[in-house]
């Protein structure tokens, strides 16, 4: 007979893990559109101000990938789960609406 705390317990711990994963995922993907703007950036005052605010999501990510291997014992397989804009002011929008979500 199945306990049935131990199933809620997992199915909670399988909702956390996949969560926990799509964090991953969007902090990656983060990651690669800052670099992409940052190249972009028209000047280096832009730039720099670009770099800040990335190297913040590697530490949000590198936090994410520390607590899922916690949890898991075994690393994440990132992905890009959203392509960053290919023009500088379509990236930035997209970078601050993507900010704004919850």
């Amino acid at each position: 007979m199945y306990n049935s705390n131990y199933y809620d317990w997992y199915r909670q711990n399988d909702k956390l893990i996949s969560d926990i994963e799509k964090a991953i995922n969007g902090e990656y993907s983060a990651i690669s559109c800052y670099a992409k703007l940052a190249n972009m950036a028209p000047n280096q005052v832009e730039q720099k101000q670009i770099l800040e605010i990335r190297n913040d999501e590697i530490k949000h990510f590198h936090n994410f990938v520390q607590i899922y291997t916690n949890l898991t014992g075994r690393q994440p397989k990132p992905q890009i789960t959203e392509d960053c804009p290919n023009t500088y002011l379509q990236g930035l929008e997209f970078a601050i609406q993507d900010e704004q979500k919850q």
